[in-house]
């Protein structure tokens, strides 16, 4: 029988965050992409060290000190796979549903900062292997001030041991679990390539599977006027139960640059169901009902709101100690936390299996989708994705809070 539970893989590293940037400042107009895939700094996106190096014609150290005011940096462990996970464990720890993570680190300072943080964290880290190598990180240069006020970010990357973790890399007792996740991939790019062998894998094995995308950076500045691969492209999309975006991730895979477009294209392309989130903005999510062994109870193309409570609380929370970044890592972690709770709960056979199930027995994406809104906006009242609990079930009992605030505001009391 299949162990009730979430095993993931993908993208972690260290987020190295600096709060006081400002994307409005010369340094960054500077050092601003002119193009696509040219290498330069690009508001809400990921650019890799050695690109923007070759951009910028100068260091890292040194494009930081000319966009932040000096203020120094703060570390957290950050990634969508890792840190989508680490939510969903702390949500789902009083149900004893287990969460566990596979990947690499390096065998350097950074790789042991990321163990020590994850090791105070509810997820099973008996996947996180250690390897020669420097470890994944990324700097994140935070303006709390941009946006309007809701906050803005962008992002440098070295892929360090990521870059050579494979398929192959995958074990066995990863497919052991009824959910099978994948996030941010595009930061694991040999992974991503071959994602589809994943996905047949674990929906071979009857696993319920969960892409989460990132920012591809590398398909980008190979191709920018091609649609991004996901594995081997459209004939992967069917192994995907659920695909999770955001906007412009969910344009550059699909080609609609319209979110209500881009999810019909992929429930075409055969995917089972998709959401894409748009920051601050409106949520769009559906469910296929053309897809005969579908997971998901079907529902049209439709959306919710971000919730308000951020913005009620924003003055509440000093700037310094609140920032977006992670937000979107925890909508996922929400969401992961929902459906592993409904298929742990209808047992083994919820949400279908390869040989189908009545449409009844079938989970609601709606529902994990308004735990996603409300894990999203609770992380934004921290620095980085990551929150390090005082006590078993603070997580869970602060997203409760933005749950019930976020129900009441739709009108679900």
């Amino acid at each position: 029988m299949k162990k009730p539970g979430i095993s993931g893989v993908g993208c972690a590293l260290l987020d190295i965050l600096y709060p006081d940037a400002r994307l409005d400042s010369d340094g960054f107009t500077k050092y601003r992409s002119k193009q696509p895939g040219d290498g330069g700094l690009v508001p809400g996106q990921l650019e890799f060290a050695s690109a923007l190096e070759r951009y910028a014609g100068t260091s890292i150290e040194k494009v930081i000190h000319e966009v932040c005011s000096g203020g120094g940096s703060s570390s957290n462990v950050g990634g969508p796979a890792i840190v989508a996970l680490i939510v969903a464990a702390q949500l789902l720890q009083s149900e004893r549903i287990p969460v566990r993570y596979f990947g690499v680190r390096g065998d350097d300072e950074i790789g042991d900062t990321i163990f020590d943080i994850v090791s105070k964290t509810a997820l099973d880290t008996r996947g996180f292997s250690r390897r020669h190598g420097p470890s994944p990180s990324t700097r994140v240069l935070s303006d709390p001030s941009a946006a309007g006020g809701q906050g803005e970010r962008t992002f440098i990357n070295d892929l360090g041991v990521a870059e050579r973790f494979q398929v192959k890399d995958i074990p066995a007792e990863f497919f052991e679990y009824q959910l099978s996740f994948f996030g941010g991939t595009g930061l694991v790019p040999r992974l991503h390539e071959k994602l589809g062998e994943a996905l047949y894998t674990a929906r071979g094995l009857g696993n319920l599977t969960v892409v989460a995308t990132v920012y591809d950076f590398l398909n980008e500045s190979r191709a920018p006027d091609q649609l991004w691969p996901l594995g081997d492209g459209q004939r992967d999309y069917p192994l995907i139960d659920l695909l999770i975006t955001d906007a412009e991730e969910a344009r550059r895979l699909s080609g609609e640059a319209v979110p209500e477009s881009a999810i019909r294209r992929f429930l075409d392309w055969g995917v089972g169901a998709a959401i894409i989130t748009a920051g601050a903005g409106p949520i769009r999510f559906g469910a296929s009902d053309r897809r005969e062994n579908g997971r998901f109870a079907p529902i049209p193309v439709t959306s919710l709101p971000a919730s308000t409570e951020v913005s009620r609380r924003a003055p509440e929370v000093d700037p310094s100690s609140r920032d977006t970044t992670g937000c979107g890592d925890n909508f996922s972690g929400g969401v992961l936390a929902s459906i592993a709770s409904q298929l742990a709960t209808r047992g083994p056979g919820a949400g279908g299996t390869l040989t189908g199930k009545p449409k009844e027995d079938r989970l609601d994406l709606r529902s994990a989708v308004i735990e996603g809104i409300a894990a999203g906006a609770a992380a934004w009242f921290q620095l980085g994705g990551t929150r390090i609990e005082s006590y078993p079930g603070e997580t869970r009992a602060r997203v409760a809070e933005f749950s019930a605030a976020y129900r009441a505001q739709i009108g679900e009391e």
